[in-house]
């Protein structure tokens, strides 16, 4: 359906309340079947944070289901620390979430634009959809898209993005120490969901699934994840690395390790 309206989100968000995400959205998908337009929702800051871009607001369009929609006038990448302070006394930038929506019809537009190896690529996959080549021309093609953000490929190159305003709480959970604050607490200081019995042990974040116990005796300020195919230990200062391992993961003789 050329004119359906897609939604993006990132999976490791942590949005609240739901009833006004639900309402910023209903807004933004109103925004996109109204225009060819692009939308995205605005977060308004809480601090002067340099791991997010930011969006600086243009002009008022529209109110939407009691949502303000603005012209979106720049993109702006992730700034250093005056920067940010600058953007966050200011009510016109916004964080960039990477939430966006916009008709089918219109993103493929976008794509032919300004990213027309991509286009091409997409129409060979979507020529053979529904066939016995599905598959086949899928896990070929595939794997030869270049990678780039949409941010950088798309956004900020059209000539039509909007943004709604949020009204919602928001929060990039983008690793497992960001995780903490919305895991229980036990009386150590652990942060932890699942089981886990510890000793002299504190201020952990500790995640178990299917009913494996973790025990710790004299451990602090780590890490530690069990899934049922591998258990990660690091300390809490070093997971940003993790990527690095998954890397290595993936290079490893196990080809099942999810």
């Amino acid at each position: 359906n050329p004119s359906a309206v897609l939604v993006t989100l990132s999976a490791d968000h942590v949005i609240r309340p739901a009833a006004a995400f639900r309402r910023n959205a209903a807004a933004a998908v109103g925004a996109a079947r109204a225009a060819d337009c692009l939308v995205t929702i605005g977060i308004r800051p809480t601090g002067p944070e340099t791991r997010f871009g930011y969006i600086e607001r243009g002009k008022k369009l529209s109110v939407l289901r009691g949502q303000n929609v603005y012209q979106v006038k720049r993109f702006k990448e992730k700034p250093h620390a005056a920067a940010a302070r600058r953007y966050v006394k200011n009510p016109r930038y916004y964080w960039n979430a990477g939430i966006f929506f916009w008709r089918a019809e219109v993103i493929l537009d976008q794509f032919r634009r300004f990213l027309p190896d991509h286009y091409a690529k997409l129409r060979r996959i979507a020529a053979a959809l529904g066939t016995s080549r599905q598959g086949r021309v899928t896990k070929r093609v595939y794997p030869t898209f270049k990678r780039i953000s949409i941010d950088y490929g798309v956004m900020e190159k059209a000539d039509d993005v909007r943004v709604v305003e949020s009204t919602f709480g928001w929060d990039d959970v983008g690793g497992f120490p960001a995780l903490a604050p919305y895991l229980k607490t036990d009386h150590n200081g652990n942060f932890v969901d699942g089981r886990h019995v510890g000793l002299d042990s504190s201020g952990n974040v500790i995640v178990s699934g299917g009913g494996h116990t973790i025990a710790t005796v004299g451990v602090n300020d780590m890490v530690i994840v069990h899934t049922p195919d591998v258990t990660l230990v690091v300390p809490a200062e070093k997971a940003s690395e993790v990527k690095s391992l998954v890397r290595k993961l993936k290079k490893s003789r196990w080809s099942d390790l999810t």
